[in-house]
């Protein structure tokens, strides 16, 4: 959801309750966070793709499994693909571990960029629901990786 052509693409694990009751992601308090984390670097969300790895809300809200990732991750792929952003920020480890292929937890993970596939850049950060629970040192990560994430689309096109 989001401009089709947008610079930066948010990637979540998959819709919650309130996302899947309003059919739009990241509303309610980590949906808020998310907003200021982004107008803290001078975006908005309608400057930004939103999309989830898994497209419909897992039952009981649980982490999804392994087979409705392998299932949905092609889509997740396509969208990226036709979107083409310049970074993309992984919002938990699910995402970040799918993409990056790998199993480190966010903790060393995040705080830098990943040179990607096709030019696109991946910063891993922590989901704004853990966010939210995490405390202030949690939101202060956040804000770090935000940071990376203007640096990155800040920077000329041929040295991206």
């Amino acid at each position: 959801m989001g401009p089709p052509n947008a610079d930066v693409m948010l990637v979540g694990d998959s819709p919650g309750f309130n996302e899947d009751q309003e059919g739009e992601p990241f509303v309610g308090a980590g949906g808020q966070l998310l907003n200021r984390l982004l107008e803290e670097i001078e975006l908005s969300r309608s400057d930004v793709y939103i999309a989830n790895v898994i497209k419909c809300r897992p039952p009981d809200n649980r982490t999804p499994k392994t087979d409705e990732v392998e299932a949905c991750k092609g889509y997740l792929l396509e969208q990226m693909k036709l979107v083409e952003p310049r970074a993309v920020v992984v919002l938990g480890d699910l995402p970040a571990q799918l993409l990056l292929k790998s199993d480190a937890p966010m903790a060393k993970l995040r705080g830098q960029a990943y040179d990607w596939w096709r030019g696109i850049t991946v910063i891993p950060t922590y989901s704004p629901e853990h966010g939210l629970k995490g405390g202030p040192e949690i939101v202060d990560a956040m804000q770090a990786d935000f940071v990376i994430l203007r640096s990155v689309i800040d920077r000329p096109l041929d040295s991206a």
